[in-house]
């Protein structure tokens, strides 16, 4: 489950998977800033409520900048339930203008890079969102496993 913005949609999505108690999910949220998902309400309050579904298997973020991955996940390390992974797959670092489409970031990032301090801070499973394309996830794979 993917591309939440509020905690109100979180619990409604956590209710709704306790009817199939047989399957597992993941809770991916977008955000607004480096330790708020797009409501406003703290990322690490997401990851608490993650913590309190045993059906989940990962909670994280997608669909935002990536230079907020590594703070958002910081942020809310501590609130991390043992037994959850992180998931990440934000988008490739361009801007959406609405009206204008996306433009270019000024600074431009390598997900590849940034991949790695992802994977140490614990994420599981990485990947990307808007714009970013089969050679981005080409590199991140070589990043993290090598030419194999």
């Amino acid at each position: 489950m993917e591309t939440i913005p509020s905690l109100k949609e979180a619990e409604a999505l956590v209710e709704l998977l306790r009817e199939f108690p047989s399957s597992r999910a993941w809770l991916s949220f977008s955000c607004k800033d480096a330790q708020c998902i797009s409501n406003g309400r703290r990322f690490s309050e997401a990851v608490q409520l993650a913590g309190r579904c045993k059906q989940l298997v990962a909670v994280g973020v997608n669909c935002c900048d990536p230079v907020l991955v590594e703070p958002l996940l910081e942020s809310a390390g501590p609130h991390r339930s043992p037994d959850l992974s992180w998931v990440v797959y934000p988008n490739r670092g361009e801007e959406w203008v609405q009206g204008a489409g996306w433009k270019t970031s000024e600074s431009k990032v390598c997900l590849a890079d940034l991949s790695l301090k992802w994977r140490r801070q614990g994420a599981a499973w990485i990947g990307g969102c808007c714009r970013v394309s089969p050679a981005d996830i080409a590199a991140v794979r070589q990043q993290l496993h090598g030419s194999t």
